[in-house]
């Protein structure tokens, strides 16, 4: 079997991945970013979660995991957790869809390290590919890490091109892209061939975790629960509810909602203010899994989301190897 080529999205909240079956139809999958440091689990049903090793030490990915390590500090993208979690996803993905065990990857890296003053990071790309190469114990699969891309410019790409590399979206002046992820936005001006205005390129450090956060503080704060793990926010934000014990359930869609906008006012209020003096600005385009949570609160005639957002990324990347590397 030939080497199966994805666009892997790798978030301190989810992996997202993305590739093209025989048809030519888009397969996208997410994996949480939930892992932690020994052995899994045992219990009366077997191991619970999937063991891996990697330079010595045991790790362990579960979905499940109340005591998964956080993921949200700033050499993420280098780390052993980053990379026992990009096997972990593509063994995932290898079996879930029947797929052979070699992969050749596109993936990415945040705008404040895919770019300096200078312009590309070199040092930074061959980090990323140097942290990709350390063998995984546990792993069935093999990688090959083909494309390192810059992320945010990639899910433009995305809205540009479409499968076969064909135009499939017109631009004619500067748009404003902000890419809403975990842990950080990552916001640039991109040109028509692509280039970035670099006076305008940012990333924040605010995402869709700081709705959890915040989610978290204000259920706290009026029902006195006490601090609620990322698994159990995760759930929170999906129902709108939280069990308060004694089969007592309360629903939480003022606090989550009161959350989700007070999070994307931050983020909208710092992209208008750094694109605010761009000449020319055709319009705003909002990716990323954010991008999915607050799509009520991102308005305007010149704002733009992509379908399935999460996965413009993945998309774009694979799209660049494919088609413009």
């Amino acid at each position: 079997m030939s080497k199966i080529e994805v666009g892997l999205d790798s978030g301190c909240a989810f992996n997202k991945t993305a590739f093209l079956n025989e048809e030519q139809e888009w397969i996208e999958n997410s994996t949480p970013s939930l892992v932690r440091s020994g052995r899994a689990n045992i219990t009366l049903s077997g191991s619970q979660g999937y063991s891996y090793t990697c330079e010595g030490e045991q790790w362990t990915t579960d979905e499940n995991a109340v005591d998964a390590e956080d993921t949200r500090f700033d050499s993420f993208s280098y780390s052993t957790l980053n990379t026992v979690l990009t096997h972990h996803t593509l063994n995932k993905l290898m079996t879930a869809h029947d797929l052979s065990n070699e992969f050749s990857i596109s993936t990415g890296l945040p705008l404040n390290h895919y770019f300096t003053e200078q312009g590309v990071n070199k040092n930074a790309i061959q980090r990323k590919q140097t942290a990709l190469l350390k063998p995984v114990e546990g792993s069935g699969v093999n990688l090959v890490c083909q494309q390192i891309c810059p992320e945010g410019l990639a899910g433009w790409v995305d809205a540009r091109i479409d499968r076969l590399g064909h135009e499939k979206a017109s631009q004619s002046h500067a748009v404003a892209v902000a890419d809403i992820g975990g842990r950080t936005t990552d916001i640039c001006v991109v040109q028509p061939d692509y280039s970035l205005i670099t006076e305008y390129t940012s990333t924040l450090s605010m995402g869709c975790l700081d709705i959890a956060a915040e989610a978290n503080r204000l259920i706290t704060q009026r029902y006195g629960v006490g601090t609620i793990n990322m698994l159990a926010m995760y759930q929170v934000l999906a129902s709108g509810k939280i069990d308060l014990g004694r089969g007592k359930v309360q629903d939480v869609t003022g606090e989550t909602q009161q959350a989700t906008r007070t999070i994307a006012g931050r983020i909208t209020r710092e992209i208008e203010r750094l694109t605010g003096k761009v000449p020319h600005l055709e319009g705003f385009c909002y990716l990323g899994g954010g991008a999915e949570q607050l799509k009520p609160f991102l308005t305007g005639d010149s704002t733009y989301i992509p379908e399935r957002p999460r996965f413009a990324n993945a998309r774009g990347f694979l799209k660049i190897m494919q088609h413009l590397s």
